[in-house]
């Protein structure tokens, strides 16, 4: 549903724009954020941050400073299986390879609340089971920093850091991700945030990161995040330079059913890219960053999002829906099997062009399944793009495509997975690069700097 200050019209809402890509990755679009467009974000010299590299692709642009060190952070095993059987080779220059009624008001949240258990009905042959509590402990305990040791950084963003956080009583490890609520205030992410957090206690799916507690102290926001030991999709797909056929088809049907499940609550994700798909120590998807997510039963207007992945209706400002997803979906895959996107181009304004523009050019390596497919996923008129049909998410995987994907295991992660992450113990980092750690005030007392708008976190 658009919120009240988008559907009266307001120009600063109008007028949202998206976090810059980042040049070096590693979670960092963990902590994205939109911004007030105008004339002077239109100056080339500040769009430049908005690319990031891409691994010696036909056409594309060379790699730039910094690539080496997040390629180089996801180490891949030399073979692995994939989903459809046999051996995929990998490696370097491999081929194949405010509160939350600001969101929703109650009625609503009781309405979503009731679709989530009602979500049977759409996945009746791969419903997920109700999770087991974690440590035999209710979730809502999970609400104390002084339980957990903060070890090393796994990334960095505009109001915070994500931080390994290991459980002092067991031997269990989460990503804590830490937010300064004076930034949060200073970018006007409040209403971001608090949304990430609800949607995050409601959503339950396999492919989805998991919260386990929020909590906060005087001066910053935490989230006890699953930790997703095999790193991010984003520094394998570097690495290889580009996807098989086969893992691109067994990545895309993770996140096509995520997608459906998330659409099936109508909640629009809205942030689809490599970065933000995490791996798990076997290799599946876990969705991250929920910032963007969105409960849109019909349209909004909201301008946020990844230049390379924003569908044209977004661009010209029409309003939008959950079609931008699967528009999003066409993209990642376009970009896991080319390695890069479709669109791309040096600078956002030049990507919005030729996204406009609809030219849209396939590599010769490409098969007449595949093209045909990206083709309809990225038709520029909403109301006949692939997933916005009358047959919904239905339409994309009776697509030839997809053909002989087994859904079922998929979703009970029987298949395995065509990437496997090296991962020696239970809080191995290897899989993430490093930062440089910062002595922060955790767990600090009294009042805020600022008036507190997280009341309710």
């Amino acid at each position: 549903m658009a919120d009240n200050t988008e559907n009266n019209g307001s120009s600063d809402t109008h007028q949202r724009l998206f976090a810059p890509r980042p040049e070096k990755s590693p979670l960092t679009t963990l902590f994205s954020f939109d911004t007030t467009l105008n004339s002077t974000n239109t100056n080339t010299s500040a769009s430049t941050n908005n690319t990031r590299p891409y691994a010696s692709a036909q056409n594309s642009p060379p790699p730039r400073d910094g690539f080496s060190g997040v390629a180089s952070a996801a180490p891949m095993v030399p073979v692995y299986e994939s989903a459809e059987g046999g051996s995929v080779a990998c490696g370097d220059g491999a081929t194949d390879r405010p509160s939350s009624t600001a969101f929703v008001n109650q009625s609503q949240a009781t309405n979503l609340n009731n679709h989530a258990l009602q979500q049977g009905q759409l996945f009746m042959t791969y419903r997920p089971p109700p999770p087991p509590p974690l440590l035999d402990r209710p979730l809502q305990l999970f609400n104390n920093l002084n339980d957990f040791q903060l070890l090393r950084t796994l990334g960095t963003g505009t109001f915070g850091r994500v931080r390994l956080a290991k459980y002092k009583d067991a031997d269990k490890f989460f990503a804590m991700k830490i937010m300064k609520k004076v930034d949060v205030i200073k970018y006007k992410q409040e209403r971001h945030v608090m949304n990430e957090r609800w949607l995050l206690s409601k959503l339950n799916f396999p492919f989805i990161i998991r919260l386990y507690g929020a909590f906060q102290d005087a001066k910053n926001l935490y989230l006890l995040l699953e930790y997703a030991i095999g790193g991010e999709l984003y520094s394998y797909l570097r690495r290889a330079g580009r996807f098989s056929l086969p893992t691109t088809k067994f990545y895309a049907s993770e996140i096509m059913m995520t997608i459906e499940y998330l659409h099936s609550m109508n909640i629009a994700y809205r942030d689809l890219k490599p970065e933000n798909l995490l791996l798990d120590g076997k290799g599946h998807v876990k969705v991250s960053d929920f910032g963007f997510a969105k409960h849109v039963p019909d349209r909004t207007w909201t301008l946020c999002g990844t230049p390379e992945y924003l569908a044209p209706e977004i661009i010209a400002n029409k309003g939008h829906g959950k079609a931008v997803d699967w528009w999003a979906l066409g993209v990642l895959i376009y970009e896991m099997l080319a390695g890069y996107p479709p669109y791309y181009d040096q600078t956002p304004f030049k990507t919005y062009e030729k996204i406009l523009a609809g030219n849209l050019h396939f590599p010769a390596h490409f098969d007449p399944i595949s093209v045909d497919l990206i083709q309809r996923l990225l038709h520029p008129d909403p109301i006949k793009r692939l997933g916005n049909l009358q047959g919904g998410a239905q339409d994309i995987r009776r697509h030839p495509w997809f053909a002989g994907v087994d859904w079922n295991g998929l979703f009970r992660r029987t298949i395995m997975a065509p990437i496997q992450p090296r991962v020696t113990h239970s809080g191995d980092c290897g899989n993430f690069d490093r930062y440089p750690e910062e002595s922060s005030d955790f767990g600090s007392s009294g009042a805020s700097a600022t008036e507190d708008p997280f009341k309710s976190f």
